[in-house]
């Protein structure tokens, strides 16, 4: 606690200045007006880009809303049931080449929501079939990958059906003021 009695500042402020002052200036500080809700960051578009920025904010300690023009969250990795199976429409598989993603692939795994498919593609060429190299491990998934999408949006202020026609100066999104936008 500072000598003003307010709690310690987070790096993005200076420590002279009181939390209110520094947060009515930069939004996306963490330093609190009593209990005056701070502005969400309005992430436009609920595809994978957009539930991990999404959930990376939100992770942060910043209120975020996420806007879906779709019913759904999936973006690419949408998928539709077509004679009672699920039917990957935009990517059908997922590689994992990051250890921090690794983490949330090893999750979905445990929970049945992802396995692993193969490591190989055979590849056809003009003169047949060519040998195929051992390549990174491709992810299947039984519910369609924009199950892994939903997923990761749970818990997250997820607003469909929400077309966005115009992000403003401000920022403003269709009119409502916003920290930030990111167009994902």
């Amino acid at each position: 606690v500072t000598a003003l009695g307010n709690p310690p500042h987070p790096k993005c402020c200076d420590r002279r200045e009181h939390p209110a002052t520094v947060a009515a200036r930069n939004p996306l500080c963490t330093a609190r007006i009593g209990n005056v809700p701070r502005l969400p960051v309005v992430v436009v578009g609920a595809g994978i880009s957009g539930v991990a920025c999404a959930r990376r904010l939100a992770a942060a300690g910043i209120p975020v809303e996420l806007r879906e023009r779709s019913h759904v969250p999936g973006g690419r990795m949408a998928s539709r049931t077509l004679a009672g199976r699920r039917v990957d429409l935009g990517a059908s598989y997922l590689t994992c080449g990051e250890a921090e993603f690794a983490a949330v692939v090893e999750s979905w795994a445990e929970r049945g929501l992802v396995r692993p498919w193969t490591d190989r593609f055979a590849v056809r060429t003009a003169t047949g079939w060519g040998e195929s190299g051992a390549g990174p491990v491709r992810y299947g998934t039984p519910g369609g990958l924009r199950s892994l999408v939903e997923d990761l949006a749970t818990g997250l202020d997820v607003r469909a059906r929400r077309d966005v026609a115009d992000v403003g100066p401000g920022p403003r999104v269709d009119g409502d003021p916003a920290a930030a936008v990111v167009l994902a």
